[in-house]
């Protein structure tokens, strides 16, 4: 879920957040705001989303605290962004109703639509119709007067993928096409390079492959975003090395693995390889489950069931009890070396005990973990 700039190229940062605090150059250090947003904007496709939203909690508290309140609009929906790709959605939808505020009281119209944009996305993934038609319509008012494409294109997005799982994949593709046309007011280019996957499974399902765009997979895009491109390959050359990798190292971002999981297991459903099938989609309603993405997991299950399967899940009681106790901090949203401060073990004694509770509970990686009873 992107927000400002306007134009951004995707590119890996490998310096953590702090590095980059550290390193500020002078003329960066005197401002104490810009010192506090520069890693944030640079680290938010950064190759350790965790230690990124680490950063964007504490630059959101100091920020907060020293009365540097209209800044702070501007650095929230880049925070709200990564919890949302990290599949912290009632983080993110609480930062994203305090942004809003924030903008209101601040004046920053075009802040206000970037926040209701992002609720409106948020909702689509929930399978909150009326609330991604109620944000979007929002957003698409505010976004407007104030010349702002990006969130006039992401409530787009939004009410496209509502659609989209609703089934109306005819008004889910004329959408994802207004997204791509340069010139039109929801046009955005970098928002349509986030939405591809969406869009090219909308055209497939209307019959309008024509729309379909040719899709480049740069080495330097963030993992995830190469999953999701990998999506799009898969989709458009039904090849199934492109579905594997669209799932490969995708355990932080559950949307997206689960999406992923449930295309990949209906392409192996139609090869008649029903067992295969059956793993897949149980990942992918798993995910769809524990973060309360309603639709799709119901998409899944109704592919499952045609697969002649079922979706148990799997005995918090088989876990020892450390493992519980780091999984239930891991669910927290805690990374690996938070979890070893708190519980004074190694992060690497963390790893090991997380590696053993994925098996154990039937799940393929942390973001699943908010799925289950943890606390003692």
């Amino acid at each position: 879920m992107a927000s400002r700039p306007d134009v951004l190229e995707l590119r890996v940062v490998d310096a953590e957040p702090w590095e980059v605090f550290d390193a500020a150059p002078e003329s960066v250090r005197r401002s104490g705001a810009h010192r506090w947003l520069l890693p944030m904007l640079l680290n938010r496709f950064g190759r350790d989303p965790w230690a990124a939203r680490e950063f964007g909690l504490a630059a959101h508290e100091q920020l907060r605290t020293t009365g540097m309140l209209a800044i702070s609009a501007i650095a929230l929906p880049w925070l709200v962004e990564l919890e949302c790709r990290l599949g912290l959605w009632a983080d993110a939808a609480e930062h994203a109703e305090e942004g809003l505020h924030l903008a209101r009281d601040t004046g920053q119209r075009p802040r206000e639509a970037d926040f209701l944009s992002q609720l409106a996305l948020l909702a689509a993934w929930r399978g909150d119709v009326s609330g991604c038609r109620r944000h979007a319509q929002l957003a698409l008012d505010r976004a407007t007067p104030v010349h702002n494409n990006l969130a006039a294109a992401q409530a787009t997005w939004a009410l496209a993928v509502s659609e989209l799982a609703s089934g109306d994949a005819e008004q889910a593709s004329d959408r994802f096409a207004a997204l791509a046309a340069p010139g039109l007011p929801k046009a955005h280019e970098h928002i349509a390079r986030l939405a591809a996957a969406d869009a090219v499974e909308a055209h497939i399902r209307a019959g309008r492959a024509e729309r379909i765009a040719e899709t480049s997979i740069d080495p330097s895009n963030p993992p995830w975003l190469q999953a999701v491109l990998h999506r799009c390959r898969a989709l458009t050359e039904d090849s199934e090395r492109h579905y594997r990798l669209s799932t490969s190292d995708m355990d932080d971002f559950p949307f997206e693995r689960a999406r992923g999981s449930l295309l990949h297991g209906q392409w192996l459903r139609r090869e008649r390889r029903p067992a295969e099938a059956r793993a897949e989609l149980r990942v992918g309603i798993d995910l769809f489950e524990s973060l309360g993405a309603r639709q799709w997991a119901e998409r899944a299950r109704g592919e499952l069931r045609a697969c002649g399967g079922s979706a148990p899940r799997g005995d918090v009681a088989a876990l020892t009890a450390q493992e519980r106790e780091v999984a239930a901090l891991a669910a927290r949203g805690l990374s690996n070396r938070e979890i070893a401060a708190r519980l004074f073990i190694s992060h690497r004694t963390v790893g090991y005990h997380l590696h053993k509770v994925f098996p154990k509970l039937g799940i393929a990686g942390r973001g699943q973990l908010r799925g289950f009873d943890l606390e003692p």
